[in-house]
């Protein structure tokens, strides 16, 4: 992703200076990564080792990181932009913009118009900008939703051996596999909702229904895991 090989990252990890192109591009993943925004390359651009796409995907994180602190440094969207997720639509006033969904799990401005006026980006470009900020919000609240779902998924399937019992009886060893069976299936459930998450089709109802299935088979989740994706979804 970076264009280096291993062991010119070896070199900087044991201490040698970082270029400055890297710095940025570190600098840029890093903050996306934080506020749950994507920030890889596609799979395939990776797996086909495309340097053309994957640049392109650098560059653009950098200058999308950029766009993002010049409308904090302004103190926030002054423009609320309504978001219309589902048909990539932002609209404000007489001004609406269109935005692409990518491969990545990112976003891409696609047009910009207005009704009242021929659009001019030399003066429009701060409203456009907190456009981008507030799509990027929407985003940003599903990669915090796929992010819970997917902590408490792995939890899950780690610890699918450890369920309550009625009783003192131990369960014989063919019905303890098979209990183990079924909170690993939840565990592929959450997983499947945390993809769901990503696309902005998933509900807190819908984790709600996987966690009372986990309580029928005696498996019970940490506060902190259910505090999780309880703030990601409020």
């Amino acid at each position: 992703m970076l264009g280096v090989s291993k062991r010119t990252v070896t070199r900087w990890a044991d201490g040698v200076d970082v270029p400055g192109p890297a710095q940025a591009a570190l600098r840029a993943w890093r903050s996306l990564n934080n506020r749950h925004l994507a920030w890889k390359p596609d799979s395939v651009s990776v797996l086909e080792n495309d340097e053309d796409q994957i640049e392109r995907q650098r560059k653009y994180s950098i200058r999308f990181e950029e766009m993002l602190q010049r409308v904090e440094l302004r103190g926030g969207p002054v423009h609320p932009w309504k978001i219309d997720f589902y048909n990539s639509t932002a609209k404000f006033s007489s001004s609406e913009i269109t935005f692409y969904k990518l491969a990545n799990g990112g976003f891409s401005i696609g047009s910009y118009w207005r009704s009242d006026r021929a659009p001019d980006l030399t003066i429009d470009m701060p409203l456009v900008e907190d456009a981008a900020y507030c799509i990027a919000k929407k985003y940003a609240k599903f990669g915090a939703q796929a992010a819970a779902l997917t902590e408490i998924a792995n939890y899950v399937r780690s610890n699918a051996a450890s369920f309550a019992r009625d009783g003192q009886v131990l369960l014989a060893p063919k019905q303890a596999a098979e209990q183990k069976r079924k909170i690993e299936r939840l565990a592929d459930e959450l997983t499947r909702l945390a993809e769901a998450a990503t696309h902005g089709i998933s509900s807190y109802l819908q984790y709600e229904e996987i966690q009372d299935k986990l309580h029928a088979t005696g498996f019970f989740l940490k506060d902190s895991l259910v505090a999780l994706v309880a703030r990601a979804y409020a």
